[in-house]
């Protein structure tokens, strides 16, 4: 939900009149003309205002809204270090490591002025405000009736008991994370910000800031409460909007299952979050059932394109489109329609300018008011999302510059798909499309899987290229193992071990981190491979120590088998000295003797992979060892172990 103010003044006092406003843009949302949604903006200012004033501070159980009182009420963080909380994104880098108020004092000044900077240049896109994001401390996933629904999950057969499970699941999600942020919200009181976006099923908020009005003051104030975890400021993002179908279908071997609708989607809520809304007049789009969070949005191509792909695979699905204009972080709207899967084609990340106007390349790593957020929910709502890694763009002149074809947020979140792209080069063998974003400063595994970044439409749109294209593909490929395996439809770590023990590599592959290659990951998906998979394997592991086995399999293998295997498990982000803290499992398959005839040993990365060709007949076991201390911020970790026979 994102609340507007009227007029500059401390967002505290209005947060709490929310509800009230929300029932009135819900009346502007109604009206058709230009003219008639400015007249009702008006009336709804006025009314608001008039609500506003007739509530008495002590209704809203506040005797003063300054930070000084509300410290004396509250704990104080313990950390070692509280600056390590922020997190700044502009100019050209990441100020995450934050150790003083001097290093503060230089990133606060430094964001303000380029944010100024920005301004002055009327870049289009961009705004005079500063975001701030912000995450309370939960511990949603740690509740007994949290507990619950994690152990009810191994229990569901069908879409139907999945739906309801969404449903349940979702409520008290709701309910829980809006009593959090309504009792720890008073703890922003120190900033003076324009607008607040409360981040429905997580315990993220994001706020608007004038640059003038951000303080260092402030920032100290809201490191010191230990109910909040991670503070985020950055200019205010600006979406990547990037954007027939037989030869990208037969690359991903779903050619037959597609054309002769062995499988439809039926039965799956799709979500599709994009730079605007489909048009669903456009001949790919008839007689698909498409439910749009507001008609009244912008309809784009780009969200045209991406919506046909999927509906030309699973045109039996439920689709829900919304656009990211709507302020929303992560995929909040998409959890309240209980979709099972997510399609997010689009990018974010942070360019400086330089003095002559061209743009110098951005931040391209791990980010927590981005990132973060998509971790959370995806772990918390067993919900699958599929976002694009991105597109190289050379143009120092573009808004979007990425000469060295870097991954986009959200694609650097752990628990995301992210799907890079391929082509058939001259010799017919699909290969890394040289425009598709790859690559990671730490051990991570981004992009995940790839996908023909090839398509050419009926009509209209013609040829087009991008990962954005990619994923949709992909996309619509794990609806339809979905409807085939509806078991693994609350499992996304599961879907991403598929993924892993399934793809077949593609020309050129490499495998350098890990097993997986640099610019493909584990390789190009096989939807044929993916449905006749039976050997898939979870548990939750919750109290292991180091150097245990987590889970393992004992199988019978022939000299000369071709085993694949696949490991996956969810994550959420946390303040450590790391920006991330991921259980570190290893991936093994050991003979009858005890030796490792081979291994997968990532540290920083919830996948791990093995490709491995018998060479004696024998008993063999594949196991995944826990090395390190167990995810805390978890409470234990969700793990899937997958293997296919080539």
């Amino acid at each position: 939900m994102h609340i507007k103010l009227l007029g500059k003044k401390r967002g505290i006092t209005y947060y709490f009149a929310y509800k009230a406003q929300l029932n009135l843009v819900q009346f502007s949302g109604n009206l058709k003309t230009r003219k008639e949604k400015i007249m009702s903006k008006k009336i709804i200012s006025l009314i608001l205002s008039l609500i506003l004033l007739m509530i008495p501070f002590s209704s809203l159980g506040i005797v003063a809204t300054e930070a000084e009182q509300i410290q004396a009420e509250e704990k104080i963080t313990t950390n070692e270090n509280v600056y390590n909380k922020l997190h700044f994104y502009f100019d050209n880098e990441e100020h995450s490591t934050i150790d003083d108020v001097a290093e503060l004092t230089n990133a606060v000044n430094s964001l303000k002025a380029n944010s100024s900077q920005l301004n002055a240049k009327d870049i289009s896109n961009t705004t005079n405000e500063i975001e701030v994001t912000v995450e309370f401390d939960s511990n949603f996933m740690q509740t007994p009736q949290y507990l619950e629904f994690a152990k009810a999950r191994e229990s569901l057969k069908n879409p139907e008991e999945v739906l309801r499970f969404r449903q349940s699941l979702n409520d008290y999600s709701k309910k829980y994370h809006s009593a959090l942020v309504n009792e720890n919200i008073k703890l922003l009181s120190s900033l003076e910000y324009s607008s607040i976006n409360v981040i429905d099923y997580s315990p993220f908020v994001t706020l608007n800031v004038n640059p003038s009005d951000l303080s260092i003051e402030s920032v100290q104030t809201l490191c010191n409460f230990e109910k909040i975890k991670n503070i985020s400021l950055s200019y205010e993002t600006v979406a990547e909007t990037q954007s027939f179908l037989d030869e990208a279908l037969e690359g991903v071997n779903a050619y037959e299952l597609v054309t002769h609708e062995f499988y439809t989607g039926e039965g799956l809520r799709i979500g599709v979050y994009e730079s605007g809304v489909c048009d669903t007049a456009y001949e790919l789009l008839n007689n698909i059932d498409i439910t749009k969070k507001d008609s009244s949005h912008t309809v784009k191509d780009h969200a045209t394109m991406v919506t046909s792909i999927i509906a030309s695979i699973a045109p039996n699905a439920k689709f829900f489109v919304s656009a990211i204009e709507e302020k929303d972080k992560g995929v909040e709207w998409f959890i309240s329609k209980n979709c099972d899967i997510v399609n997010c084609s689009y990018g974010v990340f942070e360019n400086g300018i330089n003095s002559d106007g061209t743009y110098s390349e951005g931040i391209f790593e791990y980010r927590y008011d981005e990132d973060a957020i998509f971790d959370y929910q995806i772990r918390a709502h067993y919900v699958t999302v599929c976002v694009a890694a991105g597109n190289k763009q050379t143009n120092n002149k573009k808004d979007k510059y990425n000469p060295n074809g870097k991954v986009t947020s959200p694609g650097y979140a752990y628990n995301a798909i992210t799907v890079g792209g391929v082509e058939l080069n001259n010799s017919n063998k699909w290969e890394h499309s040289e425009n598709s974003c790859y690559g990671c400063t730490t051990p991570k595994v981004k992009p995940n899987i790839v996908a023909q970044s090839v398509v050419t439409f009926p009509s209209k749109f013609e040829t087009q290229r991008g990962t954005s294209l990619s994923t949709p593909i992909v996309t619509g490929c794990i609806a339809l193992l979905l409807e085939a395996k509806p078991q693994h439809i609350t499992y996304p770590e599961r879907i991403l071990a598929i993924l892993n023990s399934t793809a077949e590599t593609t020309y050129g592959y490499l495998a350098l981190n890990g097993n997986y290659d640099e610019k493909v990951g584990a390789g190009i998906i096989d939807l044929e491979a993916m449905i006749d998979n039976n050997f898939y394997y979870s548990t939750f592991n919750s109290d292991g120590e180091a150097t245990t086995d987590a889970l393992s399999r004992q199988i019978q293998l022939n000299q000369g088998t071709e085993i694949q295997v696949g490991l996956a498990w969810l994550v959420t982000a946390n303040t450590d000295d790391e920006e991330v803290y991921v259980t570190n499992y290893d991936l093994a398959i050991i003979n009858s003797s005890g030796r490792i005839i081979a291994s997968s040993r990532l540290t920083l990365s919830n996948v791990e992979m093995l490709r491995y060709t018998v060479e004696t007949t024998d008993t063999y076991t594949i196991v995944a060892r826990q090395f390190g201390d167990i995810n805390s911020n978890n409470s234990g970790d969700w793990i899937s172990l997958v293997y296919n026979f080539n």
